[in-house]
C-alpha cells in the first residue's frame, strides 16, 4: 500500500493477442473505430468511462487522472484477428503456391474468392504503445496502430478489395478536482492528441493475387 503523495512506477509490459472465433464465418471487423482500446475496458463489455482511474483513463475519461495516487506505465503489445481471416489469408497463399502455372495459381484463387464472396475480413496490430500516467496527468506515445480489411467481390472482375489504416498516436492528458466544490467530489479532464493517419484502398484482383499473395505492401 503506498500512500498519498508516494511515488510508485509500476512497469506494466503485456502482451495481448486475442484468436477470436464466432459461428459466423465472417470474423469480426478491427477497423479503427476506437482510436485506443483498452484490454480492461474490452474485458468489461465498454462499460468502462465513468470506472476509468487505471493508465487508459487518458483516451477514456481523463478526469480520472485526477484521482490517481500514483505513478504507472504500461507498454503493451497488440494483435487481433479472427479464425475467418487467418484461414482466408491461409488459403490464398496455398492457392498461389500450390499452382504450377500462372492459369493454375488464377483458377486456384477464383475458387477462394468464389467460396469467400460477400464477407468480411481483418485484422489488427499495434506493434507496441506505451502510456505513462501520473497523478493528474498522463502521456501516451503510439507510434503504429495497423488495420487491415479485405471483401472478396466480382464486380468488375474477381477481385478483393483490401483497405487499411495506419495511425501514430501522441496524446496528452490532464485532470483535476473542482476546488470550489464542497461535501463531494468533482473532477475534470482533457485529453489533446496529435493523430497521423496513412491510408490505402485497392481492389486487388484474381491474377495480381497470383503473382503475389500479399494483401499489404508498404508502397500502397
Amino acid at each position: 500500500m503506498f500512500g498519498r503523495g508516494t511515488y510508485f512506477l509500476w512497469c506494466l509490459l503485456s502482451f495481448v493477442f486475442s484468436q477470436n472465433s464466432f459461428a459466423s464465418d465472417d470474423g469480426i471487423s478491427y477497423t479503427i473505430h476506437h482510436q485506443y482500446e483498452s484490454t480492461r475496458a474490452l474485458g468489461m463489455g465498454g462499460a468502462f468511462t465513468a470506472v476509468a482511474n487505471d493508465y487508459s483513463a487518458i483516451f477514456y475519461n481523463p478526469a480520472g487522472l485526477a484521482r490517481r495516487e500514483d505513478g504507472e506505465l504500461n507498454l503493451s503489445i497488440g494483435i487481433g484477428t479472427s479464425t475467418a481471416t487467418t484461414k482466408f489469408v491461409q488459403d490464398i497463399q496455398n492457392a498461389q503456391i500450390n499452382g504450377a502455372t500462372d492459369d493454375e495459381k488464377t483458377s486456384n484463387i477464383l475458387g477462394v474468392i468464389d467460396k469467400s464472396y460477400g464477407k468480411t475480413f481483418s485484422m489488427r496490430l499495434t506493434p507496441l504503445s506505451a502510456i505513462l500516467a501520473r497523478p493528474k496527468w498522463s502521456i501516451a506515445i503510439i507510434p503504429a496502430d495497423i488495420s487491415l480489411e479485405m471483401t472478396p467481390h466480382k464486380q468488375v472482375g474477381p477481385a478483393v478489395n483490401t483497405r487499411a489504416y495506419a495511425d501514430t498516436t501522441i496524446a496528452y492528458g490532464y485532470g483535476t478536482d473542482v476546488p470550489w466544490i464542497e461535501h463531494s467530489r468533482l473532477s475534470l479532464g482533457f485529453t489533446g492528441k496529435f493523430v497521423n493517419r496513412g491510408y490505402g484502398s485497392k481492389a486487388i484482383s484474381a491474377i495480381e493475387l497470383a503473382a503475389d499473395s500479399n494483401f499489404l505492401k508498404k508502397e500502397d
